[in-house]
């Protein structure tokens, strides 16, 4: 007698598997943050150390970019605000 197959609790619906990060960022990714991040730099300072502490170094320069951009552009939004 063959033995019963486990029970399913997707409801026999495959489980979803996430897709590896991509290696490389798109141009319209990286200037797009960019310009984000002059506006909103706290965008900038949050992407660029997500990004920093990836395994690529593609995506490792971007983030370091970014991260760049995101703290000068606090410091300039604080000194208008300030004057």
């Amino acid at each position: 007698m063959p033995a019963a197959a486990p029970a399913d609790p997707g409801g026999g619906m495959a489980a979803a598997v996430p897709a590896a990060a991509p290696a490389s960022v798109s141009g319209g990714m990286r200037y797009g943050i960019l310009v984000a991040t002059v506006i909103v730099p706290f965008v900038g300072i949050v992407m660029g150390l997500i990004y920093m502490f990836g395994g690529v170094p593609e995506r490792k320069s971007v983030g370091k970019l970014w991260l760049i951009v995101g703290i000068f552009a606090m410091l300039f939004w604080i000194g208008m605000a300030g004057g």
